[in-house]
């Protein structure tokens, strides 16, 4: 797969988690980034594409601030309470200066109110709930939320297809579906 399809994205990613560092990192021997992310579970594809995303970030800019850069990843199982579990032991055990993660937005949100209260700033890839940064002071994302999204479709609908009448399939189960579904009927 061609990375030149996502430089837009990793770019991006890459200038947030560098202002999130210079923001959170004292002078020190190295700098760890912790990750939160879904190794296994049904989430588990896009742990795995975010952690190899980072490794070839890691492997192109080792370093940050003149200093070597330390991942320290942590599963979550796609699972909400491991994703909160996981932030905890990045901040309070690893000692992490900044931290990437979740994919899922629900996930996200589990681990982004305890990284708020330590002062530590969280990146998510890919979450993409109004509720990820809303309030917050150390959560980023680096995805469109999703209000965005649903007006987007709805507009498209209209303008493009012409669409007069549309049925709208939601997957209950899933927020992320729930939220685009509720964006674009507004």
């Amino acid at each position: 797969m061609a990375l030149s399809r996502f430089a837009p994205g990793f770019k991006r990613l890459a200038a947030a988690a560098a202002f999130c560092l210079w923001l959170a990192v004292p002078a020190a021997a190295d700098i760890k980034i912790g990750l939160y992310l879904p190794m296994t579970g049904p989430a588990a594809a896009m742990g795995q594409m975010v952690w190899e995303g980072v490794q070839v970030a890691h492997q192109l800019q080792p370093q940050v601030l003149g200093q070597p850069v330390k991942l320290v990843l942590v599963d979550t199982r796609s699972d909400r309470i491991e994703a909160a579990n996981a932030v905890s032991r990045l901040i309070e055990k690893d000692k992490v200066a900044a931290i990437i993660g979740e994919v899922i937005s629900s996930d996200t949100l589990a681990g982004v109110p305890i990284a708020e209260r330590a002062g530590v700033p969280n990146l998510s890839p890919t979450a993409t709930s109004p509720l990820v940064t809303q309030n917050r002071r150390y959560a980023f994302r680096a995805a469109y939320v999703d209000d965005l999204q649903g007006k987007v479709a709805a507009r498209f609908a209209w303008e493009n297809l012409k669409a007069r009448r549309v049925a709208v399939f939601i997957d209950q189960a899933q927020d992320y579906c729930v939220g685009l579904a509720n964006f674009f009927k507004e």
